[in-house]
């Protein structure tokens, strides 16, 4: 339970849509030398099933927070297949990034951000196998409620977020 001007966060939910990569992509002009993670890709045993993965790092967020304070979700996506791949999203609520918060005994409520609909573009990010992209997202101004924040009182709040992505090679 939060004590008096603190939030708990519970983030339960961080799924990804993302097409498979075929097994027989074969990549054209790829400069393999900027390939970070060769030695783990050598090691690594691949299969059908491997896919882009993204998570959240948990490890890296607080637990409790202060009513007004920004809340920080490191977002990871990561090439889990054999190929460099191109990716194709954005990070932003109203965009390709959905997320919803659900304050404790309540219903959950899309978190839409600051940022209107349109506002960034889509970016394409090249990323080797095994490599990740990491992005820091702020969950804390929200246009759509009355104080403005997404968090606007103490309690326990649950997130879930999922990101829905392209790879063109796909």
């Amino acid at each position: 339970m939060a004590g008096a001007g603190q939030i708990v966060l519970i983030v339960a939910l961080f799924a990804l849509y993302a097409a498979s990569v075929p097994a027989q992509f074969v990549p054209e002009d790829v400069d393999m030398s900027r390939f970070k993670a060769k030695r783990e890709y050598e090691k690594h045993e691949f299969n059908l099933s491997d896919f882009v993965r993204c998570s959240v790092q948990f490890n890296r967020m607080k637990g409790r927070y202060t009513v007004g304070e920004p809340v920080v979700a490191p977002l990871v996506v990561s090439n889990h297949t054999r190929f460099p791949i191109s990716v194709t999203t954005n990070f932003i609520p109203r965009s390709h990034l959905k997320v919803e918060i659900r304050p404790e005994g309540q219903r959950k409520r899309d978190h839409r951000g600051p940022l209107q609909a349109g506002f960034y573009a889509p970016q394409e990010f090249f990323v080797y196998p095994l490599e990740e992209i990491e992005h820091p997202f702020l969950i804390w101004g929200d246009n759509d409620t009355p104080s403005g924040l997404a968090f606007p009182e103490p309690g326990e709040y649950t997130i879930e977020m999922s990101l829905r992505i392209s790879v063109p090679e796909a």
